[in-house]
Order: C-alpha cells, then structure tokens, then sequence
C-alpha cells in the first residue's frame, strides 16, 4: 500500500513538470513563433501556428520565393491578454512595437491589428 501511495505522490508532484516541458502555452508558443519568423525559419514558425488554411495561406505570402519575414522584434517579451490574444512587445529598428496575436489551442492562428 505504501509503494502504490509513493508512486501516485511522485506522478502527481512530476507529471506538471514534464508537461510543462513539452507545452509552453500560448504566450511561450507566440515567442517561439516570434523567433522562428525573425530566424527566416518557416518550418520551425508552423510548429507554433495553427492549422488554419487562411493563416496558413498567410505564411505562404510572407516566404514566396525565398522571402524572409522582415518584422523582426528584438527583446521580445510576450503576455498573455486574455480573451485568446498574446501580445509580443519589443524593439523593432530600434522603436518599441508590439504586436497582438490572436491564439487557438495555445497556437499563433492570426493578428490583431492596430486600428488608427
């Protein structure tokens, strides 16, 4: 009885932390994708974003013909806002941008763009 109860205490202190490992939810997965954008690496970028055909067609226009994503964000920092939206801040040519992500299933599936 005691083996069976030590072996459930430890699944239950060790599996968040393995799952955590394996996930880092949406505003972790919306840096990663950052990243992989600004990196020119599309392969790595789709394994944060949502199978979405429409943002899927999206990625398609920013790497035709060899393109490269040019929105690159430096001491990026990601917050989750609620609502299903990330927001990623940083410096962009040297100005602070920020740029809102809208989430689903913890994957970057679409913007949030500025209204002026």
């Amino acid at each position: 009885m005691k083996k069976n109860l030590f072996v459930l205490v430890a699944i239950v202190l060790i599996l968040p932390l393995v799952l955590s490992a394996c996930g880092g939810g949406p505003a972790k997965n919306a840096e990663n994708f950052v990243k992989a954008m600004n990196d020119g690496d599309r392969d790595k970028a789709e394994k944060y974003a949502c199978d979405d055909d429409e943002f899927k067609t999206f990625m398609d226009l920013i790497f035709a013909d060899g393109n490269t994503s040019n929105a690159e964000l430096d001491d990026l920092k990601c917050e989750e806002d609620g609502d299903n939206r990330v927001t990623c801040t940083g410096k962009s040519n040297g100005e602070e941008s920020s740029l809102t992500f809208i989430m689903k299933d913890d994957k970057v599936c679409g913007f949030d763009l500025p209204t002026e």
